[in-house]
């Protein structure tokens, strides 16, 4: 295995990955420059529901808290250690006084490059050769599947790769930076234990040890692909060494038994906590039929079988790590569990260097003894054509989002302006646990300017989340039973834009008191059952 990056290489890395790191903002820097004065970017466009969550939950860490509690539900419940990353995030935001907003594109940008840099030393460790890794290091960043392809041939599609932002590198840091924090992690631990294996040195077991644990608490169960990249790299450099090691075996068996509190603990709590186990039952992302699995990572399957092959042959004993990585992601995706999905994440890595593996051991040797000269002298088109292939949907939701973005201001992505002074006068006079009733697109944009709890406002994060959805929708219409709000803690209710197209002729009765009004919303107060 060789190793080693030169400095000249390193500040290719980093530039480079700044580069896809400002790419990947285009929509954030589109949406936010569109504004008008009647028009305000609400953040969100890729997954608004998901990302009202995490900002909303900045806001509970900037308070001091440091459990995770569910801001879009009306029950009452205790709070857990788990899911953290945002709780975490919003304690930083108070502590250097930065904005949660601010705060979100800085982890964005400080995950998003340890990411890149993390994939750039595993990709060093298995290719010796500068050009196969960076070309392997820019497949794995940009590449997706063919949903560009498959949208247009089977209208009504809904592709994998234009929806599922944690199976790609790129489409991770396009979005939340938790997803770039789990890949970083991820990577950074299967490299460490490569280098433990050969250098035996205690101090990258100890940081891979960290990196589990702090995995753990953003994604609880992402690290098990690591633990089956590390399995699978330790099997494959016994194999190398032709005998049996206790030594890194026991180091093995240390790493997995870390995160057995953390395991047990959330399965605790998430299966078996009377409020916590409705969560967890809905809380429900099965994986995608194998057909729409296929079109989700295009090209890159085609290349896989060749990348196989020569890693068994060539007994690579790193790259036989990450296809014990792809296996078992692929088992335990399509395994019994209610958040198969989720063992996709950062899918398009293992794929992508062992594709590559494939063409540089397999596919090119044979063109050199069997292909004209022709096709020989243009290796290097094929390459970038599997390149730019693979590419094209990043550009979608990179690109051409900012293009939409930046030229659809009327669009569901952009809020009234009176509907935000609103929300900000909510946020100076009510209290930080004040429930808010009023449509889901209202809620959520309540929960990311002011992040105050909402009634109403998520597919996961709302328990009985249709009824709810039901019941919001109905107070508008018909007024409920007397005592409802008080009952689901309401404390106050918002009639805007979004509920004057439920109902135009709102009739409030006498236990709300109008307390707020603008050109376009009013705000009551909830005095009496």
């Amino acid at each position: 295995m060789q190793s080693t990056v030169t400095r000249r290489e390193w500040w290719w890395v980093l530039i480079v990955s700044h580069a896809v790191f400002i790419f990947s903002s285009l929509p954030f820097l589109a949406g936010y420059a569109a504004q008008t004065a009647g028009r305000d970017f609400a953040g969100g466009y890729h997954s608004r529901s998901d990302y009202a969550v995490y900002i909303s939950m900045m806001h509970y860490g900037r308070q001091g808290h440091w459990d995770y509690h569910l801001r879009f539900t009306s029950e009452a419940h205790n709070g857990i250690y788990t899911r953290l990353f945002y709780v975490a995030a919003g304690n930083i935001s108070r502590w250097t006084n930065l904005d949660p907003i601010h705060l979100f594109h800085i982890a964005r940008w400080v995950f998003g490059i340890l990411a890149c840099l993390g994939l750039y030393m595993l990709t060093a460790q298995i290719f010796i050769e500068p050009g196969w890794r960076r070309f392997t290091f820019l497949l794995a960043i940009t590449g997706a599947g063919a949903g560009w392809l498959q949208a247009i041939l089977l209208p009504g599609a809904r592709p994998v790769d234009m929806l599922f932002a944690d199976g790609y590198v790129f489409f991770g840091m396009v979005t939340f930076p938790h997803y770039s924090a789990t890949t970083a992690a991820i990577l950074l631990s299967i490299s460490s234990f490569n280098i433990y294996l050969q250098q035996n040195k205690i101090k990258y077991l100890f940081g891979i040890v960290l990196l589990g644990v702090f995995t753990q608490f953003i994604n609880p169960i992402a690290f098990a692909l690591a633990d089956l990249a590390l399995a699978g790299t330790l099997i494959g450099y016994m194999l190398y060494k032709k005998r049996f090691l206790f030594g890194p075996l026991t180091g093995l068996l240390i790493i997995g038994l870390t995160q057995l509190p953390q395991f047990f603990l959330n399965t605790r709590l998430l299966g078996f906590d009377p409020f916590w186990s409705q969560f967890t039952a809905q809380n429900a992302v099965p994986s995608p039929p194998l057909t729409d699995l296929l079109w989700a990572y295009g090209l890159l399957w085609t290349i896989l079988p060749a990348g196989i092959f020569a890693i068994l042959a060539k007994r690579n004993w790193p790259a036989m790590g990450l296809l014990a990585w792809l296996a078992g992601a692929l088992l335990l995706a399509y395994g019994p569990f209610p958040i198969q999905v989720r063992f996709l994440h950062a899918f398009s890595v293992p794929l992508s260097i062992l594709g590559v593996f494939g063409i540089k051991e397999v596919v090119f040797p044979y063109l050199e003894r069997k292909a004209p000269s022709w096709v020989n002298a243009r290796k290097d088109l094929i390459t970038f054509a599997l390149l730019m292939f693979s590419m094209i949907t990043s550009l979608k939701v990179s690109l051409g989002d900012a293009i939409f973005l930046y030229s659809h201001t009327d669009s569901r992505f952009y809020e009234p302006h009176a509907l935000t002074s609103a929300i900000d006068w909510l946020g100076t006079n009510s209290n930080p646990d004040d429930m808010i009733l009023g449509t889901e697109q209202t809620s959520q944009w309540a929960a990311i300017r002011i992040g105050r709890p909402v009634f109403l406002g998520h597919l996961f994060e709302t328990l009985d989340y249709q009824n709810k959805r039901t019941e919001a929708g109905g107070f508008y219409l018909t007024p409920p039973p007397a005592g409802w709000l008080m009952e689901n803690n309401i404390r106050w209710v918002i009639y805007g834009p979004h509920e004057q197209d439920i109902t135009p002729s709102f009739q409030p009765d006498n236990s709300l008191q109008l307390v707020y009004e603008n050109e376009a919303v009013k705000i009551y107060e909830v005095t009496s059952p």
